[in-house]
């Protein structure tokens, strides 16, 4: 919404929800462990397996505690 140029990732992409859900290699190991899905709406679906998953990928990188 500002017209900032977005944050960059470690790994040297734009640090976005997508990027960290399906593209990141720096949450590669992480999102494997915890069977997140290549595919994002999958990923941000509201079945209980999914947000379950996503909570588990998100609290395993300390995006949430």
């Amino acid at each position: 919404m500002k017209k900032e140029d977005p944050p960059i990732c470690t790994c040297y992409g734009v640090l976005a929800t997508e990027h960290i859900l399906t593209e990141c290699r720096f949450y590669d190991k992480d999102r494997k462990k915890v069977n997140v899905t290549e595919n994002l709406d999958e990923t941000l679906s509201p079945y209980p397996t999914n947000v379950t998953i996503l909570f588990q990928f998100l609290s395993k990188t300390h995006f949430i505690i």
